[in-house]
């Protein structure tokens, strides 16, 4: 028990989910986001205060009860000679941990699928409120060319860096309900892809040229770029002709997790009845915890097609 809790208060790299997302203390079954509007820019004083009511957000995320549970003879904790005991604790906590991305990932693959607080599809091209024009975060090649390349679940590093450009290009374009710039001061950007775009992926940001159709090359888009771009291989994402961007900077995020109960360890060892019963020592770690979506505006999701 005593390295379970030293297991559990070691610092653990949460990796992109963590950038990603707005962590929360919760307390309840339920927690209810209320969140306002945008505030309006500056103008110039006309003699008396223009007040502006901000519009109204809504949005639930619910508490759900996971755990995960090994049984271990006791017999092998008896005779264990070189600390796999004690590993096998580890990869315990370490499932609480990767919990998160899975969670985060399921949100993702499904992102076209499911609402958000603005009552559209998380990823969607009609997103509308307030003062904004209609706006999209799932983009395909009828939004830019870029898209339309020689196989769309195979693309090159030029391919890529092409496309990755248009999307967090696409990213400056976007308006609050205020019709101000969302993410005027974007700085840095994760960018979700599946394993079969990990290689064009890594190459679009780090490589120092790419080459050229036919022969020769060019530079590198992003040598020069004023923002940072972290490439994420996911193995969880279950399509392979898109990928996703998320901007990691700011205030409001992609995704909101939220927990009531931390990681918390449990033991049914020397002594208890499950011992005497079963010989075996039980050991889980139990959480409750939710996620759900944040602001749209903060994930770009683009498809690939291959160019007719």
């Amino acid at each position: 028990m005593a390295y379970f809790f030293q297991v559990l208060e070691t610092p653990t790299d949460q990796s992109w989910i963590e950038r990603v997302s707005r962590y929360v203390e919760s307390d309840q079954e339920i927690e209810v986001y209320r969140d306002l509007g945008q505030v309006p820019r500056m103008k110039v004083f006309q003699g008396s205060k223009d007040v502006e009511q901000l519009k109204k957000y809504e949005l639930e995320i619910r508490n759900e009860e996971f755990d995960v549970t090994i049984g271990i003879p006791t017999r092998d904790i008896r005779r264990d000679k070189t600390g796999l005991i004690e590993e096998r604790v580890n990869d315990l906590y370490d499932a609480s941990i990767t919990h998160w991305t899975d969670l985060g990932s399921g949100l993702i693959v499904n992102g076209h699928l499911a609402d958000c607080y603005d009552g559209k599809k998380y990823f969607a091209a009609d997103h509308q409120s307030g003062k904004s024009p209609v706006q999209s975060n799932l983009l395909t090649y009828t939004d830019y060319s870029e898209l339309s390349i020689v196989l769309k679940t195979n693309p090159t590093a030029l391919e890529f860096a092409n496309a990755l450009m248009k999307v967090i290009q696409h990213f400056f374009t976007l308006k609050d309900d205020q019709n101000q710039p969302a993410n005027e001061r974007a700085k840095e950007f994760v960018v979700q892809v599946p394993i079969n775009m990990m290689a064009a992926a890594q190459a679009a940001v780090s490589a120092a040229f790419y080459a050229v159709p036919g022969g020769g090359q060019v530079d590198n888009l992003f040598k020069n770029a004023k923002f940072k771009v972290e490439i994420e291989p996911n193995a969880r994402l279950t399509f392979d002709d898109s990928f996703v961007v998320m901007r990691a900077d700011s205030r409001a995020k992609a995704l909101i997790r939220q927990e009531e109960i931390e990681p918390e360890p449990k033991i049914l060892g020397a002594g208890s009845d499950h011992e005497f019963k079963n010989k075996e020592w039980l050991f889980s770690v139990e959480s409750t915890r939710g996620i759900g979506y944040g602001a749209w505006h903060q994930a770009i999701k683009a498809t690939f097609r291959t160019t007719p």
